[in-house]
């Protein structure tokens, strides 16, 4: 590979692996239910077909059952709000059987007790409806729909995804329409069946289809939607480089025929697919090229390992999201990309949900498991197995990961079988790790202040862990370094903490300008050094890139010092890395207001890089909301040219000014349309939205995003007929989305004689969410 793309998220991608008719694998994988279930799933075949003018999904769904008790007479079936069209019962023992729909549920209902040994088929037949089960982009009967695909509850299952079974899917697409699924798959008189190569679980099963066009470059094939272009060369390198590293890492060539690409709009909305893994269409704004270019490894890298690896029951995900993120780590350093700053983003994204939310990643209470994605685990997991590998050596974790594929690809993982292949002799120092990283939640919090002993004769650092939340231990066990500055070169030594208090003696008798801990940031956890101000400039200016990094954030703790404007002016002028750059400024924006402040952040708005000028324009709006710094704001939206800094720039100018600028920023054109979404919102705050700007911003030839965006200003604008028609007509518009935002909007504008028209709408509607909202504004209209 000859370079990393500069933006390697530039797509918005599912890959899917599929295995070559010749392959097989037959699996016997435990399978386990929730308490308050009476029947396990053994296996299930689904046959759909798409329904191109009715926009629908026609289903079959064959489930082969088992009781888990000798007295089972009853159980009930969720349908998903699916439109059932008939059932069907096959009992083991040709006992008398009934099915009905209640509610929600179909009740199957027996003579004699269900069998806890042979199968009983339960068939049912139903209807799945754009938005209810179904995703939809654009209108499929339109000739350039893009494509259409399952949601997680597309299938009546028990809300239980934590069960895995054998399943088989075949799909009946209309002519002209390709489809891609997860496993093995074959084609026969237009019917395409997909064998997953192993026990699959709920949210593992499912589909999407369109009218892509399909290139082949080695082992992969690109399915391209309608108004898409062939990804970059950098992104298909990218691709094409981690699939190789991923095979030569870990030592294992599974026996795929390909791997499934799908390239879809940039408007295409985020969606979680089943069995799926997605990308962003495009990068995150102000997001570094190095965390683009991770996202998009770990997300190959994932889809490699949900493939290869079976984790036992949905509770020990974990192990796919962390092995696939350590890959993709290893990954970037082979490549000559310094992982500290990605390692440190990852910690910095976890700790941010970590604030509100803490969890084991073994974990079996989720609220809605059915909708897991996991974010959670795709943090944290890669962090605690790259302190795994710093832990034993990297040559030890991946001899043990590739032992870890050989003896289980395809097969059920979870923690006690890595633990067990990493420490097999026994619980060690690995295990004291999971113990508390894994099975237990949260990270160590540490306090380190400054001991000088008696006389003054030696001096030590005083070390505290802190930690105090439901689940999460009172002592972490670490194995890392202890730095210090006894003048201007730093000092290091080995330390082991395993008690909640401790105190190590520093090899020099003179006291320290800073004490650290892992330097390296080889470990997740969250530092207060009871130091001065003196100590954190000193850690700004020798420290490590981890040092430096949780020395800018601790910069706002300063407020009242006098000598604060001069330390982050200094930190500024030495610091050559952009993000700890942007870091010191967003520390910067959090002191008090003053003069020298406000210079100081209008000075970064020329920095070279968008991180910096955007953490200036933030800090600039949270120290002056109230326009103060206006002159500042708008020079950078004339001059700007990263759409998010530029929106909000239009976004931050305060009073008379105000108006001006969001009218210019109506008119220019930028990624997303954020300026000119910015300029509407402006306009809408201020009560200076008219008719006029909200014709002229509906017009149905315009982009579908920008369109949505001045509908949500709807509540501003003085209602008068010529809005209602254009309301009334963008409720026709082919994207649901449109249609969707339109009808959410009308609440505001529609009068009471727009009922009628609103009714036949709603018969007409397909998208079973606009149906709802046209329902509910129907409803609203007449009462």
């Amino acid at each position: 590979m000859s370079g990393l793309p500069s933006k390697a998220g530039a797509l918005l991608a599912s890959l899917l692996l599929s295995l070559p008719a010749q392959a097989q694998f037959v699996f016997d994988a435990p399978v386990r239910a929730f308490p308050d279930r009476v029947v396990d799933i053994r296996d299930v075949r689904v046959q759909a077909r798409l329904l191109n003018e009715d926009r629908q999904l026609a289903v079959q769904m064959n489930a082969e059952v088992v009781a888990r008790t000798g007295n089972v007479l009853q159980f009930t079936w969720p349908t998903h709000r699916g439109m059932v069209d008939s059932l069907r019962v096959e009992a083991a023992r040709g006992d008398t059987a009934l099915a009905v729909v209640r509610g929600d549920s179909v009740v199957f209902s027996f003579s004699e007790p269900l069998s806890t040994a042979s199968p009983t088929t339960i068939s049912i037949f139903f209807r799945q409806q754009a938005g209810r089960g179904m995703g939809v982009h654009g209108d499929p009967a339109h000739k350039n729909a893009c494509c259409v695909w399952t949601e997680r509850a597309w299938l009546p299952l028990p809300d239980d995804p934590g069960e895995r079974f054998q399943a088989r899917l075949s799909v009946e697409a209309p002519a002209g329409w390709s489809v891609v699924a997860g496993g093995r798959r074959t084609e026969r008189d237009g019917v395409v069946q997909f064998v997953p190569a192993r026990s699959v679980r709920v949210q593992d099963l499912g589909l999407v289809a369109g009218r892509f066009d399909t290139i082949r470059a080695g082992i992969v094939r690109y399915h391209l939607a309608a108004d898409t272009e062939p990804l970059e060369d950098s992104d298909t390198e990218l691709i094409d480089s981690v699939l190789e590293y991923v095979e030569r890492k870990s030592g294992y060539r599974p026996p795929w025929d390909s791997v499934d690409v799908v390239v879809l709009p940039p408007t295409v909305p985020a969606i979680t697919w089943p069995g799926v893994q997605t990308l962003r269409s495009t990068h995150s704004q102000g997001q570094p090229p190095e965390l683009d270019t991770y996202h998009l490894a770990a997300s190959v890298a994932r889809q490699w390992t949900h493939g290869v690896l079976a984790p036992d029951w949905w509770t020990e995900a974990w192990v796919n999201d962390g092995l696939a993120g350590a890959l993709a780590l290893t990954f970037l350093e082979e490549e000559g990309v310094s992982v500290e700053r990605v390692r440190a983003l990852l910690a910095d994204m976890y700790f941010e949900e970590a604030d509100s939310y803490q969890r084991p990643l073994v974990w079996d209470r989720y609220f809605d498991p059915a909708n897991l994605d996991d974010q959670h685990a795709r943090y944290k997991g890669p962090l605690v197995l790259q302190t795994v590998s710093a832990l034993v050596g990297p040559s030890v974790f991946w001899a043990t990961m590739r032992r870890l594929l050989a003896r289980h690809a395809f097969g059920s993982v979870d923690s006690d079988v890595l633990l067990a292949l990493l420490e097999p002799d026994g619980p060690g120092s690995i295990s004291r790790l999971f113990d508390a990283y894994v099975f237990a939640a949260g990270h160590p919090e540490i306090t380190i202040s400054p001991e000088v002993g008696q006389g003054g004769e030696e001096a030590r650092a005083a070390i505290t862990q802190t930690q105090d939340r439901p689940l999460v231990p009172g002592v972490f066990p670490l194995d890392t370094e202890l730095e210090w500055l006894p003048f201007n070169q730093p000092e290091r030594r080995g330390i082991s903490l395993g008690d909640r208090e401790e105190t190590f003696v520093l090899t020099s008798a003179l006291p320290p300008r800073y004490v650290t801990i892992d330097p390296d940031g080889h470990h997740l956890l969250r530092i207060n050094h009871a130091f001065d101000l003196s100590a954190v400039s000193s850690r700004l200016r020798y420290g490590s890139f981890a040092t430096r990094w949780r020395a800018a954030d601790e910069l706002a703790g300063f407020p009242d010092d006098p000598a604060i404007t001069l330390t982050v002016r200094l930190a500024l002028q030495s610091e050559a890395d952009a993000w700890i750059r942007a870091r010191i400024v967003r520390s910067l924006g959090r002191l008090h207001p003053s003069p020298a402040h406000q210079q100081l952040l209008a000075d970064q708005l020329a920095d070279e890089s968008p991180e910096v000028r955007l953490a200036a324009a933030e800090g600039l709006l949270r120290m002056y909301p109230d326009g103060t710094a206006n002159d500042a704001f708008d020079a950078l939206a004339r001059r700007e040219t990263e759409a998010h800094i530029q929106a909000l720039a239009v976004a931050s100018v305060q009073g008379e000014e105000a108006e001006a600028l969001a009218r210019s920023a109506l008119i220019t054109p930028s990624e997303g349309d954020l300026v000119r979404g910015a300029g509407i919102e402006v306009l809408a705050g201020l009560s200076r939205l008219t008719g006029d700007d909200f014709l002229e911003l509906t017009d149905p030839d315009l982009s579908a995003s920008l369109i949505i965006q001045a509908l949500a200003s709807a509540n501003s604008v003085e209602t008068a007929r010529p809005l209602r028609m254009r309301v009334l007509a963008l409720m026709a518009h082919p994207d649901p989305r449109v249609r969707l935002a339109s009808a959410q909007a009308a609440q505001s504008i529609l009068i009471p004689g727009n009922l009628s028209s609103v009714q036949r709408l709603a018969e007409e509607e397909w998208h079973g969410k606009v149906a709802d909202a046209l329902a509910a504004l129907a409803t609203l209209l007449s009462s």
